[in-house]
């Protein structure tokens, strides 16, 4: 894996369709109200669109070297399970 490989797969995650609050499947539907309009709702989408594309980009910066191999202090956890998914490397 490098940093390309996981940009494009980060990329990919991000532009998944995903549950909003509100909608089932949103994990934090109590801590956040259901959009009233149909222009929330978009402005929202796409606000959280951005925040898992900013994300995945963060990640990649911190996750490896500048040399673009995976950095070990980050790809230690890779061997454990967070919510029930694995990390291959």
């Amino acid at each position: 894996a490098n940093v390309s490989d996981a940009e494009k797969a980060l990329q990919v995650m991000a532009f998944e369709t995903f549950a909003l609050p509100g909608q089932a499947g949103f994990p934090f539907n109590a801590f956040f109200g259901k959009a009233d309009k149909h222009e929330e709702l978009e402005e929202l989408k796409a606000y959280m669109k951005q925040l898992r594309e900013e994300t995945g980009q963060r990640v990649c910066k911190v996750g490896f070297t500048p040399e673009g191999k995976p950095n070990k202090f980050w790809t230690a956890f890779a061997k454990r399970k967070f919510m029930n998914c694995s990390l291959t490397i």
